[in-house]
């Protein structure tokens, strides 16, 4: 019998890990959180909206206060108002005729009744070139103008101011040398109530062809001409038709006449109640027909029809209508083209007044300027 004792199995030695249950891993980050981040970015935002606009603020207040007091390079100079180069000039006065006239104190004045009947009147450049002015009442019939002129051609230089009134300048050349010079050609014109003849020209040197008209005499002559006015302003003359009881006023360089005008008779079938003219526009004339209420009939300037008008103006509460014409008949056999007319007509109780103003000058926009002045001072007397 075997007797040998069994070694016992080894015991297993346990701990307490070996007991305990083994806990999850601990996670060491703590979760994200929103809600906290949002307030953080917003305040964030706010102070950094608060710095600049406290930066732009601060440039604003510091440029406004800089741009308050300018330095001197800032500091602008006032715009000299141009010398005016007439202010030492010698000033001729007119009684009679009421008007004056300005000229260099350097020029000699001279002046006459001349043989004819005109007025007259001289001023004498130290170089011996006259500007030579004559003058009577409109409707006196003396000879005024040259009773001839020197060899030469006539150039037209444009025009200059005599006072209000646009005249031609006229330059007599010579060899290619500048000799005369003669305001609205060698003809007459009408300013107010005074008649005129004027020119430039150099009477005390006998030898013509080596005569020279220099650029600065002609500048001062036209200057001169410049400071023309009237000094009675009823010279601006207002013409009333007692007959018919209207009124308006003539612009300075036209007058009046029943008589047909020079140029202007193959437009008229019959003679119109009034013509206003100016002798610088020869080619235009306003006519005015004058007939009664409500009658039928053409004007005294067309017994047929007018084609090709724009219309330009029309007040029907008053009647009154402007045209612009371009093509017009007189008679069924005559048309017309190229001509630039007018028309204006004013109505009372009893009276139809038309006004046409027919023009063929190149200057239209004068004439058309006289039309409108004329139309805008018309009023019925009655």
């Amino acid at each position: 019998m075997d007797t040998t004792i069994p070694t016992p199995a080894p015991i297993a030695q346990t701990t307490a890990s070996d007991t305990m249950p083994t806990p999850p891993p601990v996670n060491n980050h703590s979760p994200f959180n929103w809600k906290l981040t949002l307030i953080l970015l917003g305040i964030l935002g706010a102070v950094l909206a608060l710095f600049i606009g406290g930066y732009y603020f601060g440039m604003r207040q510091y440029q406004s206060a800089t741009q308050a007091v300018p330095t001197v390079a800032q500091i602008a100079k006032p715009t000299p108002t141009p010398a005016d180069p007439t202010s030492d000039w010698k000033t001729y006065t007119n009684t009679k005729y009421a008007f004056s006239i300005k000229y260099p104190s350097t020029w000699k004045l001279k002046e006459k009744t001349t043989e004819i009947g005109s007025d007259f009147v001289n001023f004498q450049s130290p170089n011996g070139y006259g500007l030579g002015i004559s003058f009577q009442q409109k409707d006196d019939k003396n000879q005024m103008g040259p009773s001839g002129i020197a060899a030469g051609e006539f150039i037209k230089r444009g025009n200059i101011q005599f006072g209000e009134t646009t005249i031609s300048k006229d330059v007599l050349v010579y060899k290619e040398k500048d000799k005369q010079v003669w305001y609205n050609g060698v003809s007459t014109f009408v300013v107010g109530n005074t008649k005129f003849s004027i020119s430039l020209n150099n009477n005390q040197s006998t030898d013509y062809e080596n005569t020279s008209l220099d650029k600065e005499t002609e500048l001062t002559t036209d200057q001169i001409l410049s400071t023309f006015k009237f000094t009675d302003t009823t010279n601006s003359q207002i013409y009333t038709d007692p007959t018919n009881m209207y009124s308006f006023q003539l612009p300075t360089g036209w007058q009046t006449t029943t008589q047909i005008p020079k140029g202007s008779s193959r437009k008229m079938l019959s003679e119109c109640n009034l013509y206003i003219y100016s002798d610088i526009y020869p080619n235009a004339v306003i006519a005015v027909d004058i007939s009664p209420k409500g009658s039928d009939g053409a004007f005294c300037w067309s017994s047929g029809k007018f084609y090709d008008y724009t219309q330009r103006f029309a007040d029907v509460a008053a009647g009154p209508i402007k045209i612009e014409v371009t093509k017009w008949e007189s008679l069924v056999t005559n048309v017309w083209t190229d001509d630039y007319f007018q028309f204006h007509g004013f109505s009372d109780t009893k009276t139809n007044i038309e006004f046409g103003l027919i023009n063929q000058t190149t200057n239209k926009t004068a004439t058309e300027k006289a039309f409108d002045q004329i139309l805008s001072t018309f009023k019925f007397t009655k």
